[in-house]
């Protein structure tokens, strides 16, 4: 059974479902493949055309609902359109499958009453057209791992760094990640003379670098997305980055991803956390 939830910034939600539901679901359409434009060049003397370039445009998404007729009717068209008329998500459950997309509601047609229903369709403007999962991801790219234990002998290492590791997504499409730096030490003398940060996705070629030495308990965000570099006090750490940084560039590829986070400083001790959500070109069922 297919479940559809519209979710906005208030908290107001309008719950599409089955028999049960306060809105019984009747057809959706716009899950599949976002349109898509192309632009093509011909040339005297050769046949066909040749492909010169290609936009996705926003997704449409449509849905047809009945509404039991009751002494709640009323209230609930009421609630829906005040709900529908601020931007929110769309939550799709079906299945193994579990996915959102931002949306606005841009048409709700209210039709004759038909007997025990209140048929109505819905008609959703998706700007940005894929579909990505509820739930975030959570994987860290650095750490410092004890090995202190009951097997430890001299001369041991005491610790070990983790700093390069697989970032998979499951997705179809690129993802920008989030990542999330804690200094947990800094020392007072470093014997490295470089400073800053760089994290390194091998397996596209691109990296971030930034030029920036951290204070001891600080907590430095790399929010790709939004195009933004802040720590914990709300310093703005943009102009720190390394000439051939650019935030826009950086991505995950959907697979296997070989992701390094590298501190300069040997002697300082962080953790960084890369945050993402997997995206999909569909949401059929």
């Amino acid at each position: 059974m297919i479940e559809l939830i519209y979710k906005n910034d208030q908290e107001r939600t309008i719950f599409f479902g089955g028999a049960n539901a306060p809105w019984k679901l009747v057809t959706v359409e716009g899950l599949g493949l976002a349109p898509k434009t192309f632009s093509t060049a011909v040339y005297p003397g050769i046949p066909g055309a040749e492909l010169t370039g290609e936009s996705i445009g926003a997704r449409t998404i449509t849905l047809t609902a009945d509404l039991r007729q009751n002494n709640e009717t009323q209230l609930r068209l009421s609630q829906a359109a005040i709900t529908l008329d601020r931007p929110g998500e769309l939550i799709l459950r079906v299945g193994y499958k579990s996915r959102k997309i931002g949306a606005r509601c841009n048409a709700l047609d209210i039709g004759d009453r038909n007997g025990a229903v209140q048929r109505c369709v819905f008609q959703f403007t998706c700007d940005y057209p894929y579909f990505e999962d509820t739930e975030t991801t959570y994987i860290p790219v650095f750490a410092r791992t004890p090995l202190l234990n009951k097997y430890f002998t001299f001369d041991g290492m005491f610790s070990k760094r983790v700093s390069r590791g697989e970032i998979l997504s499951i997705g179809n499409i690129f993802t920008e990640p989030v990542f999330y730096i804690d200094v947990q030490h800094v020392p007072e003398e470093s014997t490295t003379a470089e400073k800053g940060i760089l994290i390194t996705n091998y397996t596209t070629g691109q990296y971030i670098r930034l030029d920036y030495e951290p204070a001891q308990g600080e907590q430095i965000t790399i929010d790709i997305p939004n195009r933004d570099i802040h720590n914990d006090a709300g310093e703005n750490l943009i102009a720190y980055i390394s000439d051939d940084t650019f935030l826009d560039g950086f991505y995950i590829m959907p697979g296997a991803n070989d992701i390094e986070a590298l501190n300069y400083s040997a002697d300082t001790s962080m953790t960084v956390m890369c945050m993402f959500t997997n995206k999909y070109v569909e949401a059929v069922y």
